[in-house]
């Protein structure tokens, strides 16, 4: 799962975002709403709704964008270390030795701990449980948000909105963290050749594979969210129809009890006529 990175604001928006992701996390949800509302007065429809549609983190995503705040240079630090893991897996490629991918390997790692270890500190500032399972969700979002390059711009502004699986340095078979160097024999460059272009008919059949099933995944998220549109649309009309009939039937009710007020008034007055009347009446004819 990837955070795609959101698209962005208004300058005068950018801070008001940020603040946001800043907050304690159970005031995220009536700040954004708030912020929203306060749009909309202002005649910024669009902007309202991008802002209310603003994902609220789980606590593990808070907790990450709080180091992200509160530790900017070791974050720095740690997507620097995710992407000198890509250029080692790339020359580990070319010439088969693995030396540089461990080395970066063991940076990240370095990277994550510490501020795996610096989530204890957030999360019981903020009176909240530390378990090992909730470090193990912040350690898995650190990792794979420093190297998903899409993830990456949201880390380091700390405006993740979800969780990250950890990601997988497989790109390349063969340049393995824990694979040995490769020991160079004059015959090697022989078997360079024959070897390379396998490896590359590995990684595209596997990339191919990839892009496959994210394009499944991607299908049954478009279908969830119109199945999901509809039904909220649905809802809507309902909502509305039902607003009407309540209003119509407030309406009647109103009405019918303004004629039996007056059908109340004409009848007493009718009666204190009629005792006038029969009063004047002789006895005998009263009777």
């Amino acid at each position: 799962m990837t955070d795609e990175p959101t698209p962005g604001f208004a300058p005068d928006l950018e801070d008001e975002v940020d603040r946001l992701y800043g907050l304690p996390l159970e005031e995220f949800t009536p700040a954004r709403n708030e912020l929203a509302k306060r749009l909309r007065k202002d005649g910024r429809k669009a902007e309202a709704a991008r802002v209310g549609e603003l994902a609220k983190p789980s606590l593990a995503v808070w907790t990450v964008n709080q180091l992200a705040r509160g530790e900017p240079s070791l974050v720095r630090e740690l997507i620097d270390a995710a992407d000198a893991l890509w250029g080692a897996q790339e020359d580990a490629l070319t010439t088969g030795r693995a030396d540089a991918v461990r080395a970066a390997t063991g940076r990240q790692r370095e990277l994550v701990q510490g501020l795996t270890n610096a989530a204890r500190d957030v999360l019981g500032a903020a009176g909240r449980a530390v378990s090992d399972q909730m470090l193990e969700k912040v350690s898995a979002t650190l990792r794979a948000a420093s190297v998903e390059r899409a993830a990456q711009p949201l880390l380091a502004k700390g405006r993740l909105t979800s969780e990250l699986e950890q990601a997988r340095f497989e790109l390349f078979p063969g340049a393995k963290a824990g694979a040995q160097p490769a020991t160079r024999k004059d015959k090697a460059p022989k078997a360079t050749p024959s070897r390379t272009p396998s490896r590359r008919s590995d990684e595209t059949a596997r990339l191919r594979r990839e892009v496959k099933e994210q394009r499944r995944r991607f299908r049954e998220l478009e279908a969830t969210l119109r199945r999901l549109e509809r039904d909220a649309k649905a809802a809507t009309m309902k909502a509305e129809a039902a607003r009407k009939n309540a209003a119509l039937a407030n309406s009647e009710a109103l009405q019918r009890t303004r004629a039996t007020d007056e059908a109340k008034a004409a009848l007493a007055t009718e009666r204190a006529r009629l005792a006038q009347s029969e009063a004047r009446l002789p006895r005998r004819e009263s009777s």
